[in-house]
């Protein structure tokens, strides 16, 4: 009997002590879930005071340090520079960060007296900023192809005895500025900021943060030229001399840069044709009254009759316009020299547009009558109020 009671009080013992060891096992457990929470939480409100001080990192370097594509340059933003000739002794591109750049005509004496921006039409699908600047001459018309950004071309010519349009064509609608200074002509496209140093041509562009500059709106400053644009053209055969289409303005007296071949009223067009100076295909010489102007080897009527090419007789700009899908390597880019009627040829082939583009500047507007000679198309080119 005394036996079992031990038992029993031996059970009961090891009993309670499970209890109490169960009892411990339960508190430490308690204490280690807490521990994790709190260790959690402490996680936790580090992270998120990491996470904010990052942000704040990056906000000051994008506000202060003008860091991320708002300054970035592409690989191909590079100055370019054209050496003219006459009174304008060169043209040059400088492009800015995002959309920016700045056009910088080098010209002594030089007066803007018009700009205007011309929105795209029927035959053009780009906005051309059309800057004349008066007290002005170049040795002839060119232009300066650039595709970069949002400028496809800057085109330049003399529209008469004293005042050189240039064209700068857009392939977005610009805020732009003009602004007259000195020796010098600077269009400011999309808040570009004015120069006070030329950079070296060639020179590929940096980001500088303070350039990153809130776009300017449209103004209509004292002075300052902006291109009239026509098609695209890529470079010209010669370094110097790139086709260039040209709007023409108010003008019937002659360019000091191009010259005047005249033959006599008697000379047959036989004589004529064989006459002609040439580029390419294209050639033009005087008869009479008249320029005759040859594109050898094409039927251009039977072409614009199939609908592959385009004659457009732009009176305002006084320019005769002829437009050929695709790119007919026959025509090389470059210009053939003026006469009495015209001011020259522009040729180009534009691969952005997939044409290959002729456009007769007059000096006066023109009418024209065409003809098929052989295999040749023959264009009779006069100033209007004569019959062709």
């Amino acid at each position: 009997m005394k036996l079992q009671t031990n038992k029993l009080q031996t059970n009961k013992l090891q009993t309670n002590k499970l209890q109490t060891n169960k009892r411990q096992t339960n508190k430490l457990q308690t204490n280690k879930r807490q521990t994790n929470r709190m260790i959690g939480r402490i996680i936790s409100k580090k992270s998120q005071k990491n996470v904010a001080a990052f942000l704040l990192l990056c906000f000051f370097l994008q506000t202060f340090a003008g860091v991320g594509s708002t300054s970035a340059f592409a690989a191909t933003d590079t100055v370019l520079e054209k050496i003219i000739g006459g009174t304008v002794a060169k043209v040059s591109y400088v492009p800015g960060i995002n959309n920016q750049a700045n056009v910088f005509i080098t010209a002594k004496n030089a007066e803007v007296v018009n700009q205007e921006l011309w929105s795209p039409d029927a035959t053009h699908t780009y906005f051309r900023l059309i800057v004349d600047l008066k007290n002005a001459k170049v040795s002839e018309m060119g232009t300066v192809p650039v595709n970069q950004k949002t400028v496809l071309q800057i085109r330049y010519a003399q529209s008469d005895p004293s005042k050189v349009r240039f064209v700068i064509d857009c392939s977005i609608k610009p805020d732009y500025k003009v602004v007259a200074k000195g020796e010098s002509v600077q269009i400011l496209l999309n808040g570009a900021q004015e120069l006070s140093k030329l950079p070296a041509s060639g020179t590929t562009q940096t980001a500088v943060p303070t350039a990153a500059a809130t776009p300017k709106p449209a103004a209509a400053a004292t002075s300052t030229p902006k291109p009239a644009a026509t098609t695209i053209a890529p470079p010209a055969t010669t370094a110097t001399k790139p086709a260039t289409p040209v709007s023409g303005s108010n003008s019937n007296t002659s360019d000091t840069n191009l010259s005047s071949r005249g033959s006599s009223a008697g000379t047959s067009l036989a004589q004529a044709l064989a006459a002609l100076t040439a580029k390419g295909p294209v050639s033009a010489a005087m008869q009479g009254d008249a320029c005759i102007l040859r594109i050898a080897n094409t039927n251009l009527s039977d072409l614009v009759a199939r609908g592959a090419a385009a004659v457009e007789n732009r009176s305002r700009e006084k320019l005769l316009q002829i437009t050929i899908n695709g790119i007919d390597t026959r025509f090389i880019t470059g210009s053939v020299a003026g006469n009495a009627v015209i001011f020259g040829v522009l040729i180009s082939n534009n691969s952005t547009l997939g044409t290959t583009t002729l456009r007769i500047s007059g000096r006066t507007p023109l009418v024209y009558s065409l003809a098929q000679s052989g295999t040749d198309t023959v264009l009779t080119l006069r100033t209007d109020g004569s019959t062709p």
